[in-house]
C-alpha cells in the first residue's frame, strides 16, 4: 500500500499495544525500546494529535473519563475494524464490515476484483481486536480514531473513521508482573467460551493473526485470555505464541519471516488490509514483522526509509524489496523469499503469491534489511 500522505516520515518510535519490548526499526538503526508504562486507562503517553477532519472534538463518553494525557482512549471490540477516509462513505455491500460483531468473511466474500478496487483511496487501514485507539473526532455515530500500534514519527497513525459501536471504552484489566500476552500465530483463530475438562468451549469470535490479548490462565491445550470487554475466553494453545511483557522478543531469522508469511499464500489482496482475512502489500510486511516484535512503518514508501540497505546481489530471505509499478515513487513492497523469488500481496485482482523477482525487474527500486546490518 503506498502512502497517501506527505511529507515522508521515518518511524523513530512506536510501542506495541500489548506492552512488549519491541524492536523499532528506524533509519539505518534497529533500537530496542521498552514499552512506556500505560496510564490507568492503558493508554501510552503519546503527544496529542492535531485536530482534523469534520465533526466535533471527541468528548468523553458517558461514564468514561479521559486518560491522564487528556485524550479519549478506546479499544477495538470487533475481530477487525476497517477505518475509512470519510464517515458513512460506504456502499450497501459494505454493511457486514460495519456491524457489531463484524461479519468480515461475509463482506469479503461479496467483493470481486472490481468491488475491491473501489476501496482504493477510500480506506485508511485496519485495526485488530483489542488494539488501543485515540478518538479524535465524533460525527453521527462514527468516530475518527488513530491507532497507537501503527504510530508514525513517534506519534499516532493516520486517522480514519469507524462506527462507534465497534469500540469499547472499558479500561483494560489491571495486571500484575510478570504479565504474559498471547499473540495469535495462525492466519486466524477462534476465541471460545471456557470449556470443561479436555473439551473446547463454544466458538465466540474468529480473530486475526497478530491479535494480542492478556493471558489470565491456562489449562491443557488452551490459554485463557481477557477480552476488551473484560470477559475471559479461551484460545487453542497451538494457535498462539506466549510472550512475557517487558521481555525483548528474540530476533527471528529471515527464514522464519518467510515461513510465517507463507501461511497467507492464496489469501486475496485487500486495500488497507492488516489482518489474516486480507492484506495489502505493506500490511502483510508490517504485520508479519510486528508479530515478532519488530515495528516498521505501515506504508511501503515509509518502510523503504528504515532498516539497512541491501544490494540486490546480496538479498537474503526476509529482506524487504521495494518497487514502483506506477513509475511515480515507491508504491509496492514484497518479502524476498530466497532463490530469486519474492512473496507479495500484489493488488486487488490477485492473492498473496510467490513469483520470480525478475517479473518485477523493471519496477525494482531498492531493498532493505530489518533484522540487522548487511554482513560485510
Amino acid at each position: 500500500m503506498p502512502s497517501m500522505w506527505r511529507p515522508r516520515e521515518l518511524l523513530t518510535g512506536a510501542v506495541m499495544a500489548a506492552g512488549l519490548l519491541a524492536m523499532v526499526v528506524s533509519a539505518d538503526a534497529t533500537t530496542p525500546i521498552r514499552a512506556q508504562a500505560p496510564g490507568p486507562s492503558g493508554a501510552p503517553p503519546y503527544p496529542a494529535p492535531a485536530p482534523g477532519g469534520g465533526g466535533s472534538a471527541a468528548p468523553s463518553s458517558p461514564g468514561v473519563a479521559p486518560a491522564p494525557d487528556g485524550r479519549l482512549h478506546a479499544r477495538i471490540d470487533v475481530s477487525v475494524a476497517t477505518l475509512w477516509m470519510h464517515p458513512r462513505a460506504t456502499r450497501g455491500l459494505d454493511q457486514p464490515s460495519l456491524q457489531q460483531p463484524v461479519a468480515i468473511r461475509t463482506w469479503l466474500g461479496h467483493l470481486g476484483s472490481a468491488e475491491r478496487r473501489w476501496l482504493v483511496g477510500r480506506l485508511v487501514t485496519q485495526a485488530l481486536y483489542g488494539q488501543d485507539v485515540v478518538v479524535r473526532r465524533r460525527q453521527g455515530g462514527w468516530d475518527q480514531v488513530s491507532l497507537t500500534s501503527q504510530a508514525r514519527g513517534g506519534g499516532l497513525s493516520y486517522p480514519g473513521w469507524l462506527p462507534e459501536r465497534q469500540l469499547t471504552f472499558r479500561p483494560p484489566p489491571a495486571t500484575t508482573a510478570p504479565a504474559t500476552v498471547a499473540v495469535v500465530r495462525t492466519s486466524t483463530a477462534w476465541l471460545r467460551t471456557p470449556g470443561a475438562g479436555d473439551a473446547p468451549g463454544a466458538r465466540f469470535l474468529q480473530i486475526s493473526f497478530d491479535t494480542q490479548l492478556p493471558v489470565v490462565g491456562r489449562r491443557a491445550g488452551f490459554v485463557s485470555v481477557s477480552t476488551p470487554d473484560g470477559e475471559t475466553k479461551e484460545i487453542a494453545a497451538q494457535a498462539v505464541w506466549l510472550r512475557p511483557v517487558g521481555v525483548l522478543v528474540p530476533t527471528p531469522s529471515g527464514e522464519e519471516i518467510v515461513s510465517t508469511a507463507r501461511q497467507f499464500l492464496g489469501l486475496r489482496y485487500l486495500w488497507a488490509g492488516t489482518s489474516g482475512f486480507g492484506f495489502d502489500c505493506s500490511g502483510l510486511t508490517s504485520v508479519v514483522y510486528a508479530a515478532y516484535g519488530i515495528i516498521i512503518p505501515r506504508t511501503a514508501d515509509l518502510q523503504a526509509g528504515v532498516g539497512w540497505p541491501v544490494p540486490r546481489a546480496r538479498l537474503a530471505p526476509g529482506d524487504l524489496v521495494f518497487f514502483s509499478p506506477s513509475g511515480s515513487g515507491i508504491d509496492h513492497v514484497a518479502i524476498y523469499a530466497g532463490r530469486g523469488r519474492i512473496l507479495e500481496s500484489p493488488n486487488s485482482s490477485f492473492s498473496v503469491r510467490v513469483i520470480p523477482l525478475s517479473v518485477r525487474s523493471g519496477e525494482y527500486v531498492t531493498a532493505r534489511r530489518m533484522l540487522g546490518p548487511t554482513p560485510r
